[in-house]
């Protein structure tokens, strides 16, 4: 094979994985790093005052709940992967 065909080869399929993988962990870890800056501003949107008593609360839901599901779903969608990719029966 000579240099100008690998260049036009085609990516395997595992490199199109791997690389939608570390792409798919980029935006996880951005989502991820938002979420303390996306309730505060949500909480400023709604008709509340954010140092209230219910303010304070509101906020921590919405920081907590995608706090907690982003790595649920990680760990979820990573255990999916591993057992998919085993080629064994359990």
């Amino acid at each position: 094979m000579s240099a100008p065909d690998a260049v036009s080869a085609p990516l395997s399929s595992s490199t199109r994985r791997i690389g939608a993988t570390l792409a798919a962990l980029v935006v996880w870890a951005l989502a991820y790093s938002q979420l303390r800056p996306l309730s505060d501003w949500l909480v400023g949107r709604l008709p509340i005052d954010p140092a209230s008593k219910l303010g304070q609360p509101t906020a921590f839901f919405l920081y907590d709940t995608p706090k907690a599901l982003l790595p649920l779903t990680l760990v979820v969608l990573g255990m999916g992967v591993a057992r998919g990719s085993s080629s064994e029966e359990i």
